[in-house]
């Protein structure tokens, strides 16, 4: 009989604790914490992975929003249309977007806004803030700058 490989048994165990650990905010901290100081995160899958990353929000007031933020951005980063559009998209769709594209894209928005007269990054920060705060994400709204800085500084730092 074969025996398993030590990356698929540590995968096995991460998977089996996931749960347990998402409902207690203290322990996945810890565990994000271990993780980024050996090799061994890349044995969760990348909503783990973003999910562990925006556990350590410490300006963020409640972990069901750390939780959900790091759901929209596994959500929009997987668009192949990430930046957002007040012609096409709206509510939370739009909202999430205003959020990844100035996390990630702040600079490409600006040029689009000087060279091609798109709305400003500033117009798609009260969008995004409006949006979430008008379909009961009041948390995300209040947080919005604190998360785009966040992100920012995980993802997209020189």
């Amino acid at each position: 009989m074969a025996q398993e490989s030590p990356t698929n048994k540590r995968f096995q165990q991460a998977s089996l604790i996931w749960d347990d650990l998402v409902s207690n905010n203290e322990a996945l901290k810890k565990l994000a914490q271990e993780l980024q100081k050996s090799q061994d995160i890349a044995i969760l899958n990348a909503e783990q992975q973003i999910t562990l990353l925006f556990s350590q929000a410490d300006f963020c007031h409640s972990f069901d929003e750390r939780v959900y933020v790091a759901r929209v951005f596994k959500k929009r980063i997987e668009d192949l249309d990430i930046l957002p559009l007040v012609t096409e998209h709206q509510g939370l769709q739009l909202a999430s977007k205003c959020l990844v594209s100035l996390s990630l894209f702040e600079g490409y928005m600006w040029h689009r806004t000087n060279r091609h007269g798109a709305p400003s990054p500033d117009f798609y920060r009260q969008v995004g803030k409006s949006q979430f705060e008008r379909f009961g994400r009041a948390d995300v709204a209040r947080d919005f700058d604190d998360w785009t800085v966040y992100i920012k500084s995980i993802f997209a730092h020189r």
